[in-house]
């Protein structure tokens, strides 16, 4: 599902927005997941919200996982294997 800010009228990092997008897809916050490629506007307030969150980190800027529950992939291509394990 695709969400704006504007359709929200809240915007990322703001826990309003997190909610409303759950609320959109008709899902629940433990079975769903953020990735994006901000600590601070997609990982922690996901996190915060008791979303999944994966930090894509192309450039490599982080050392290990700098948020409990939250993961880091290098490539969206790591992301694919993480949602089989998830369903499990």
């Amino acid at each position: 599902h695709t969400f704006t800010a504007e359709e929200a009228g809240v915007s990322k990092p703001h826990p309003r927005f997190f909610q409303l997008a759950l609320e959109r897809a008709g899902a629940e916050a433990s079975r769903s997941i953020v990735i994006g490629d901000r600590l601070d506007n997609d990982v922690e307030p996901a996190v915060a919200a008791g979303i999944t969150a994966v930090l894509l980190d192309r450039f490599e800027k982080v050392d290990g996982v700098p948020v409990p529950a939250a993961s880091v992939v290098r490539s969206l291509t790591e992301f694919p294997p993480m949602l089989e394990l998830a369903s499990d």
